[in-house]
């Protein structure tokens, strides 16, 4: 091993002091004088400084140094020369001072130089940093430019890759719910409460529990102690299945969410009076709840490097069972952990319930439920979701939100199916929560729609279904089959098959879908072909009477009655379709004859 070559960068949010960092570490001719190149990259919310996230980065690739060479064997050849490149001549000027031992001309930068070269201790030889230019383009670049410009996209990605964690995290996969539960109740909400948590852990979920008041011993409490117990029974590991936020001081990334919610007041004034609000000695329970609420959606911070900075993946639900409804509008200076759930909603893209009946249903322990209800309580939830999210930037989140939703509600939770509801809503023009939801509602019928279950695909049927298996187990119906043969005229033949389609795909296609396969059927048998009658007859077939789809006669002679009356309108040149063969030319006249 010749050389060893470290580039790295950091991107810097300077609104919500957001650090990402990358870098590579290259060993030069390691493998038959071929070069390794081993790559590291995550993010830090702990820094004022975009130079210190310059430091983090330089000092992550010694470390990631330092675990390479601890894998090597012992006779192996050391690094003859170890150089850093960084684009950060201020961390270059701290590094020779600190060495030099010398004032450096920012003092907070000597924790990160004391620390940086006290793990350089145990390499062969003292790095070198160098600086190297940002931003070259890679035609003029050479190749330590070139492999710095991959490295600042790579923070920048890291970065982004947190942010996106923060504000729109993926819960698909997770195993964690979260429950933020009253302090004390009555007996009968006791009882609901414990059974909620012992169907929690036979649904193989794991959760973060929080109790909307301090609480002397946690454990005692009766739905955590259900949980412990419900656990131990299982043989499961109270530690691993369950965690109670302590409600410490937020750090690191819990900071940057705070930060963005003062940004998030309307005014500079009011994020004046917020700071100082958070900041003051009376604001020591306000930030305690606040962690306490973060930490029911991200769970702990992890002690190591992290492209999300977290142990967990985030909360799949939270459930605050110490209220239930939501309020109409999350307060702008919340002091109480329920109240910072409520504000943190506002930004998180989360899925947040209220009351017992949400987490009865998530358990399973009831199912029961009307359909009108369950339609509503649906509208209700998709009303909530784009109020909260409505003004965020990413229509995918909001797409994917809403989406998860539905199939909370009973939508196939299928990958082809969900990816087409997603697609419908970003591309969805008209973003009124009204129309919205109303266009949302009747898509999620027509993609749910399975053909071998038409209960399933759609539920209001129930009478037209009725009135096909009647007619299926009918004689008329045998009847009918055969007649089509022996039908003359087209208006029999258009009552076959009106009849015939109206067997067929009642139960499945939606009111449009099916008047359309009427009005195909109705021009099969021998009436006009053209748009106007197509329309006229698609429109009157709309606008009939609901009854009229549960008799099938009965619809067979509305059609055909219909159908001969808008055919009286059509001109008589229109009503059969053009003849498309060629006629012969008549003969030319003579030029004498034309005269």
């Amino acid at each position: 091993m010749k050389r060893v070559d470290i580039v790295c960068d950091s991107s810097f949010d300077v609104s919500l002091l957001l650090t990402g960092y990358a870098g590579s570490v290259t060993l030069r001719g390691e493998v038959g004088n071929k070069d390794v190149v081993l790559d590291y990259s995550g993010c830090d919310a702990s820094f004022d400084d975009s130079n210190k996230g310059e430091m983090v980065a330089v000092f992550y690739g010694i470390m990631k140094l330092k675990e390479h060479l601890r894998k090597l064997p012992a006779d192996s050849a050391a690094p003859s020369r170890i150089n850093i490149y960084t684009d950060s001549d201020a961390t270059i000027r701290a590094y020779n001072s600190f060495l030099c031992e010398k004032s450096s001309e920012n003092e907070n930068y000597t924790p990160f130089m004391q620390r940086l070269v006290s793990e350089m201790k145990n390499l062969p030889v003292i790095p070198s940093l160098k600086h190297v230019s940002a931003h070259v383009p890679n035609h003029l670049a050479n190749p330590i430019e070139s492999e710095h410009n991959r490295q600042d996209k790579r923070a920048v990605k890291a970065r982004i890759t947190a942010m996106q964690h923060i504000f729109t995290p993926n819960t698909k996969k997770s195993d964690w719910c979260a429950f933020l539960v009253p302090a004390y109740t009555e007996q009968t909400s006791e009882d609901v409460m414990k059974n909620i948590a012992n169907a929690i852990v036979e649904k193989g979920k794991k959760c973060r529990v929080a109790i909307d008041t301090p609480f002397e011993n946690p454990e005692e409490h009766p739905f955590i102690d259900a949980i412990i117990k419900k656990l131990t029974n299982k043989g499961l590991n109270p530690e691993e299945w369950l965690y109670i936020p302590p409600g410490q001081l937020p750090h690191s990334f819990d900071r940057t969410l705070l930060r963005h919610h003062v940004y998030a007041q309307h005014t500079e004034q009011e994020r004046n009076v917020e700071y100082e609000r958070l900041n003051s000695p009376d604001g020591f329970t306000t930030i305690s709840n606040f962690s306490i609420a973060s930490e029911l959606i991200y769970g702990p911070l992890s002690n190591e490097p992290t492209k999300t900075g977290r142990q967990h993946s985030a909360s799949e639900r939270i459930f605050d069972l110490t209220k239930m409804e939501p309020p109409e509008q999350a307060p702008m200076s919340p002091v109480s952990r329920s109240q910072w759930l409520d504000k943190l909603s506002d930004y998180v893209m989360i899925s947040h319930r209220f009351g017992f009946e949400p987490a009865l249903r998530y358990t399973n322990l009831i199912d029961d439920e009307k359909p009108s209800r369950l339609r509503a309580r649906q509208h209700t939830s998709l009303m909530e979701v784009i109020r909260r999210h409505q003004k965020n930037d990413d229509p995918q989140a909001l797409a994917e939100r809403l989406t998860d939703v539905l199939v909370d509600f009973g939508y196939p939770d299928e990958p082809d199916k969900k990816e087409k509801m997603i697609r419908f809503i970003t591309l969805y023009p008209h973003k009124e929560p009204g129309s919205l939801i109303t266009a949302i509602e009747r898509k999620s019928k027509t993609l749910a729609m399975t053909f071998d279950e038409p209960k399933l695909a759609k539920k209001n049927t129930q009478k037209v279904a009725n009135a096909l298996d009647r007619w299926s187990k009918s004689n008329r119906s045998n009847a009918i089959n055969l007649s089509e043969e022996l039908a003359k005229t087209k208006d029999q033949i258009a009552r076959v098959r009106v009849i015939g389609a109206l067997l067929e795909c009642g139960p499945i296609l939606e009111k449009g879908q099916l008047c359309d396969r009427l009005v195909d059927e109705i021009v099969k048998s021998g009436f006009p072909d053209v748009s106007a009658f197509r329309e006229q007859m698609k429109r009157s077939l709309m606008n009939s009477r609901e009854g009229n789809f549960q008799e099938p006669e009965t619809l067979a002679q509305f059609c055909v009655k219909q159908a001969n009356k808008l055919e009286r309108f059509i001109p008589a040149q229109l009503r059969q379709a053009p003849d498309t063969s060629k006629k012969k030319r008549p003969p030319c006249s003579t030029r004498g004859r034309n005269r």
